[in-house]
């Protein structure tokens, strides 16, 4: 269950658009869901390095003895999936000295993570180690001024409240609470666990690769390996998803994964070497908005030639309207919105001209705001006439379909994906296909 005195936060012009787009009432259960995360968590197994039954074995070994279950996914082959066994759900009440984390220390609890150093605010005085605390999450007060504090769970301080606090003081990392119990469904702790062969992630983000991918001869020894761009890549999920693939294949290929902010590209990289991708995806720091300008001298970059890659991904930052779980949205108002989506046109139309004849672009977002979503395919498509919108594969069409009248007419809404976190147990997410022409049909075009 979600925690109960929270609603979700909107800023009041974004909560007006929600209501004209979806209804009040779908808005309504939307807030009310945000602040839990889906009951399930899914983890991708890293097919290069480990087959999907010995990662499944060695995770039920990990987890099985604290009560979940894991099972491989039924359309997504490389995803298992891991519930609460437990037929009689615990749930906690805040009765110990409080420790009071941020906003996204909370949400990380809330998805199976334990305490950590930077994300305490305060802790009661005098604390040692081994005590049991109560963990509240501060956040805005929705009811006026000031901050609220709302009980996520029950754990264990690993500090005594001073070396808590020195650690504080310096910035340093480490843990500091070890979480026993927590308000809404429970997740298994998967910090550190089988980090080489396991990379949690969102189910709908797995989709990416797969309908990337799709159609496309892997197992053909004889063509030629395929050339693989990703614009926005870290943290690297879905770029180390289609190099796994590729790593497997007959076929081969490579990616290349761009990412314009330095830590943004540290982390990228730290993904990709964890996975022992690093023969199969070459990480670049450039800004992918950038990529059809002309480039000489230091900014060449002769791997990015325009034109010449079969699959494009494109998962651009996005406004994250119904992520889950989620305790405030108001760092996004109604212009933000607008001014997103245009960037995210500018990013699709560099896809356009990427990739290759006959070549694939996937452009994906993790929010349910259509601005961002059918409204940039319909811009992609009105601008590249080259481009056609396809639908995925049968077995990955597990969520809904687009919404018609925001700017994708009926025939073209069908061939979208949207995992609806009201509808479907998880967190927002889009997904389109799309397919460039052949040369000559491009030419007869």
């Amino acid at each position: 269950m979600a925690p109960k005195a929270v609603k979700v936060l909107l800023d009041a012009e974004v909560e007006a658009f929600l209501v004209e787009v979806f209804g009040a009432e779908y808005v309504t259960a939307l807030l009310a869901i945000a602040s839990s995360p889906p009951s399930h968590t899914t983890v991708r197994v890293n097919t290069s390095v480990c087959s999907v039954p010995d990662a499944q074995a060695l995770l039920e070994a990990a987890v099985g003895e604290h009560g979940f279950d894991v099972a491989v996914h039924s359309a997504i082959p490389d995803v298992l999936v891991v519930r609460d066994a437990a037929a009689e759900k615990i749930i906690p009440a805040p009765e110990f000295g409080p420790v009071v984390v941020d906003r996204r220390c909370g949400e990380s609890v809330l998805r199976g993570g334990h305490v950590y150093i930077p994300g305490v605010l305060r802790a009661a005085k005098w604390k040692k180690a081994g005590d049991p605390v109560s963990v509240f999450a501060e956040l805005p007060n929705s009811d006026g001024p000031g901050r609220i504090e709302v009980f996520i769970g029950n754990g264990t301080i690993v500090l005594d409240w001073d070396a808590l606090m020195e650690a504080k003081d310096a910035r340093t990392g480490g843990l500091a609470v070890t979480m026993d119990a927590v308000v809404g469904p429970r997740a298994p702790s998967l910090h550190g666990l089988l980090s080489r062969e396991l990379f949690a992630q969102n189910l709908p983000s797995t989709v990416v690769a797969h309908a990337a991918l799709s159609g496309v001869a892997l197992d053909d020894r004889t063509a030629a390996p395929l050339r693989v761009l990703d614009m926005c890549a870290a943290p690297g999920g879905k770029t180390s998803h289609i190099a796994q693939i590729l790593a497997s294949s007959p076929r081969g290929g490579h990616v290349w994964a761009c990412e314009r902010a330095g830590r943004r590209v540290d982390r990228l990289r730290e993904t990709i070497a964890r996975l022992d991708l690093d023969a199969v995806c070459t990480v670049i720091k450039c800004d992918s908005a950038k990529l059809l300008k002309p480039r000489t001298g230091s900014s060449a970059q002769p791997d990015l030639a325009l034109a010449s890659f079969d699959v494009v991904l494109l998962d651009p930052q996005c406004s994250g309207l119904g992520l889950r779980p989620r305790f405030n949205e108001t760092r996004i108002n109604r212009a933000e919105l607008s001014n997103m989506a245009d960037y995210q046109a500018k990013l699709a139309s560099v896809a356009a001209g990427m990739v290759a004849p006959g070549g694939v672009i996937v452009y994906s977002t993790c929010t349910i705001d259509p601005l961002e979503n059918e409204g940039v395919i319909a811009g992609l498509l009105s601008d590249s006439p080259h481009l056609s919108l396809v639908p995925l594969p049968p077995h990955l069409c597990i969520a809904r379909e687009g919404l018609s009248g925001q700017g994708l007419a009926d025939p073209l809404a069908a061939l979208v994906q949207r995992f609806d976190p009201v509808a479907h147990d998880s967190p927002a997410f889009f997904v389109a296909k799309l397919t460039a022409a052949t040369t000559s049909a491009a030419a007869k075009a």
